[in-house]
């Protein structure tokens, strides 16, 4: 009776430059939202986090500061992280559950003195239950390594702000780098392109849309046209427009 009242719950964290996501254990993936977070100036209080703090992106007074507490692969600000991330997991386990794990993956460009203030302002919410892991000895799990191995293995964790390069071997990273270039420069790309070939203007969202479908970097793959929508800057009309792979 107790635990359905007070269920215990187990997830894990990605923190990424661009979005964090929210897994939990039996459910799946509960939150994509991007890693931002609003607040008052005059006081630092807190105004909002993910999507409803880059919604107000060009629509607020100057006391409002919409602020992206990761930069470059790394925790510009930890203590907005901190009330960044417990604001997420309290939107997806509710107020009655009570955690029993939280494993968050940390960019590998992280220092350990901000990974320990993250893990401590986590700890405030499940004491002593949090573990960290850096991102990619988490993506070579995701991807079915066995991280154990005294062998070098490369692995290219691609994100939305930046790219993290590692070697790694026997539960360890050798040797690291960190790229300021990820998937948001590919939607960039794919946007700029349909201007200039085009003439045709298209949101961040709609490209995103298109790298999702039918981007592609295999020949051999073929892919149906992929239709959308956008303003002809020639006639300042709506187009619906057909592109290819």
């Amino acid at each position: 009776m107790l635990k359905k009242l007070f269920p215990r719950e187990e997830i894990g964290i990605d923190l990424g430059t661009a979005n964090t996501l929210i897994y939990k254990k039996g459910t799946g993936i509960v939150l994509n939202e991007p890693t931002m977070i609003t607040i008052h100036r005059a006081d630092n209080r807190v105004i909002a986090i993910g999507k409803e703090a880059a919604d107000m992106m060009g629509k607020t007074a100057d006391p409002i500061e919409i602020i992206r507490p990761m930069r470059d692969g790394v925790i510009a600000q930890y203590k907005l992280t901190g009330i960044m991330l417990k604001g997420f997991i309290q939107a997806v386990i509710g107020r009655r559950a009570r955690l029993q794990t939280i494993i968050i993956s940390i960019p590998v460009g992280c220092t350990d003195i901000e990974t320990m203030a993250v893990k401590r302002t986590l700890e405030e919410i499940a004491p002593n239950k949090v573990h960290s892991i850096s991102q990619p000895l988490a993506a070579a799990i995701g991807g079915g390594i066995n991280i154990k191995q005294p062998v070098g293995r490369m692995v290219i964790d691609v994100g939305g702000g930046t790219t993290q390069i590692a070697i790694i071997s026997a539960l360890g990273v050798v040797i690291s780098k960190t790229m300021k270039v990820g998937g948001d420069a590919l939607t960039d790309a794919i946007a700029r392109f349909v201007k200039h070939t085009h003439k045709v203007a298209i949101g961040e969202k709609i490209a995103e849309e298109i790298k999702f479908n039918i981007g592609n970097v295999h020949k051999d793959i073929k892919l149906e046209n992929y239709q959308v929508n956008g303003l002809n800057l020639i006639t300042g009309k709506p187009i619906v427009l057909e592109l290819t792979a």
